[in-house]
């Protein structure tokens, strides 16, 4: 799975990088949604740099942050638990 990802606060055009990640498992309550469309949302920014506009500077763990908070796409998979008439 790609996806764009920052392991320091910094600069967007400095930190952010696209990286392949780990592929993770659906749990049976979940769906996956491939994004067609991902917005940058001004606290975006803000959680890249650690601007403390919108509170605590976000953490970042081990493996990097995947900023976002907004997105459009597709279901791509549902989990097991997932209602069947919702019609996803």
């Amino acid at each position: 799975m790609r996806r764009i990802v920052h392991h320091e606060l910094g600069e967007p055009a400095r930190v952010l990088r696209v990286e392949d990640g780990p592929s993770t498992l659906l749990a049976p309550d979940q769906v996956r949604v491939r994004l067609s469309y991902a917005p940058i949302h001004p606290g975006d920014l803000h959680g890249i740099t650690g601007s403390p506009a919108f509170g605590t500077p976000p953490t970042i763990a081990s493996d990097g942050r995947v900023p976002g908070f907004e997105g459009a796409g597709v279901v791509s998979e549902v989990g097991a638990n997932v209602d069947p008439a919702l019609g996803l």
